[in-house]
Formats: C-alpha cells, sequence, structure tokens
C-alpha cells in the first residue's frame, strides 16, 4: 500500500518568515486527519512528497505534531496512552459517530481501525472499565452491540479537541 499526497500542510510565514508561525485551523486540520489516515497495521512503507520546506518549518510541524501528542497523553493519562493509537482511534470514531448521530457496532469499529475484532474488543474492555464507554444492546439483536462515550469520556475529549484546536 503507498500513499502519495501531494497535499500541502505547510506553515504560512508571515513577513520574515518567523519559524513560531502558527499553522492556521485549516492546516491543523489537514494534519490531523494526515496522521489519523496513517495505519500502523500496515508492513509496507508510506510514501508521502513533503513540499519543500525549510529546516525552521519542519521543526515548527515537529513541534505541533510533539504538543498533538502531548495533549493526549495529559488527556488520556499515563495508563490509556501506553495503549497507543487504537485507544484514541476508538475514542475518536465515537465523538464523530455521537455528532453524527449515529451509532457503531464492535465489528465496525474493527473495520473503521483496521485492527482485529478481538484486538478491539479488548481495548472496548479496557475503555468501559475505565468509564469511558458504555455498551448496549443493538436493535437488530443477535450478541451485536453499540458503543457509545460516556458523559465522561465526551467531556475529556471535548477538552482534548479543544486544546488541540488551539495549538
Amino acid at each position: 500500500m503507498s500513499i502519495k499526497t501531494t497535499k500541502n500542510i505547510g506553515i504560512p510565514a508571515r513577513a520574515g518568515g518567523d519559524a513560531k508561525d502558527r499553522l492556521t485551523q485549516d492546516n491543523i486540520r489537514d494534519l490531523e486527519e494526515y496522521i489519523t489516515s496513517l495505519d500502523r497495521n500496515t508492513k509496507s512503507f508510506i510514501e508521502y512528497e513533503a513540499p519543500n520546506k525549510s529546516d525552521l518549518e519542519l521543526l515548527a510541524l515537529a513541534q505541533i505534531i510533539e504538543r498533538f501528542h502531548d495533549i493526549k497523553r495529559r488527556s488520556l493519562g499515563e495508563e490509556l496512552s501506553a495503549l497507543g493509537d487504537p485507544v484514541w482511534k476508538i475514542l475518536i470514531r465515537l465523538v464523530i459517530a455521537g455528532e453524527e448521530k449515529q451509532t457503531i457496532s464492535l465489528a465496525e469499529m474493527a473495520q473503521l481501525i483496521s485492527l482485529p475484532e478481538t484486538s478491539v474488543v479488548r481495548y472496548i474492555n479496557i475503555l468501559e472499565s475505565k468509564g469511558y464507554i458504555i455498551q448496549s444492546p443493538h436493535p437488530a439483536g443477535q450478541m451485536a452491540s453499540q458503543l457509545h462515550l460516556t458523559k465522561l469520556a465526551r467531556a475529556i475529549m471535548r477538552d482534548t479537541l479543544l486544546a488541540l484546536s488551539a495549538t
């Protein structure tokens, strides 16, 4: 699998090209979409053609990515952060589903985050034991369940996303 993009996720420069220039909200959204699109389970390398950037611009971008991970770690705590990206992907998918008034089953979640269903069950059980997720019976029955964020998780994710948008 090879992903090739020419989308510019660059840093807008003020007169003088100050390295501390901030990304626009669109640039941040593009960066977040790019980061979430990386599939850590793929054995092949991902090809990304970076736009021609100066070392200072790349440093500023690296600092933004580092702040992104720091904010996630502080919001989720060390224990959940140590579990890696699948936890973040599950929570983000449930935020999106909640805002779109949709539900996600375990099987659908496994497909959405590209993990085996058995792995997703383990992550869901951990998140449920920490009070982040609740499972409710699926209307279709058949032993399926729907996943939902708890009020606590919605509040934490809201604060996290607001903090991320301010970086």
